[in-house]
This record gives structure tokens, sequence and C-alpha cells, in this order.
């Protein structure tokens, strides 16, 4: 079953500024709202406790959770990367997502695996900005309510398919 949980955003605009600015104080104002919602509700699908929210993808409380421990401390090692995607139910590959902070981002840029005497490079950023970057041919989302690097959740590999969400307006 869904649970309704409301979310309420309130904004003062006096007389003036609506009379002098309608339509396009309108449209502000919807973005921001719209912005302020995707905001919170990226954060509480991710993190969220449970209790009056979601139950975030990356709780510790989660039990579809799935941890990896890290090869080095506070790196992100390619075994890491393999070790994740192993554990990946093989029914997900296809929707799944990696979901990490941007304070990653050194570390992917860098990843290599030798190969022979030489070696090749991990990460794939397009030159387009309409598609996303991959790590083994999976998209990565860099998202700023991801943990820093070194903090268990700084990068995870998620099938977000399954997450049920039921947006509804008054």
């Amino acid at each position: 079953p869904l649970d309704v949980h409301k979310l309420a955003l309130r904004t003062v605009v006096t007389n003036e500024l609506f009379a002098d600015s309608r339509p396009a104080i309108d449209q502000v104002l919807r973005r921001m709202y719209s912005d302020a919602i995707r905001f919170n509700e990226d954060s509480v699908f991710l993190w969220g406790h449970g209790a009056g929210r979601p139950l975030g993808a990356f709780h510790s409380q989660n039990p579809a959770l799935i941890t990896v421990n890290r090869a080095t401390t506070n790196q992100i090692a390619w075994a890491d990367i393999t070790g994740m995607f192993a554990r990946l139910s093989p029914a997900s590959m296809r929707n799944a997502v990696w979901v990490a902070s941007q304070s990653t981002i050194p570390q992917l840029f860098a990843m290599t695996v030798e190969v022979g005497t030489g070696g090749s490079a991990i990460f794939v950023q397009s030159g387009s900005a309409a598609a996303p970057p991959t790590l083994l041919g999976l998209p990565v989302i860099f998202s700023e309510h991801m943990q820093t690097l070194g903090t268990t959740g700084d990068i995870g590999l998620a099938d977000f398919s399954s997450y049920v969400v039921g947006d509804r307006q008054s």
C-alpha cells in the first residue's frame, strides 16, 4: 500500500509584487516549488528512515541494502566497483544506475584497470551533455544527497524501477 505523507510549501508574495509581475511570478514560483519538491523527494528516496517518510534506497535499515567492503579505505577502487556490480541482481542489470557524490568525481575519472603492461580508463564521459557518464555501461547520476568520499554511501548501485512513488496534487 502507498502511504500518504504531506509536504507543504509556503511563500509570502505582496499584492504589489503579484499585481506588477503576473504571470511571471506564477512561473517563477511554480519552478521554485517544483525544484524544492524534487530536492526533498530525492533526499528521502535515497536516505529516508521510513518513519513518516519513504524508506530510502541507501538507508542502513533497508532490508534490500547490500554493502561491499572497500579494498582501500577512503578510496574507490576497481575491485569495489566490480564487487558492487557482482552483487547486483541479474534482473536489475538493465535498470540499475550508479548514484554518487560529486566528491567521488576525481577518483572515478582517474580510475583505470591494468591490462598487461598498459591500462584502460574505466569511467566513460560522453562528449554530449544529453548522455550521462557511465560505469560498466550503467548511467552515473551525481547527487548532493550522497555521502562524501570515504563515507559509507558515497557511491551506490540501485535499481529504482521497483520503487513506487505516488504523487498527487490538491
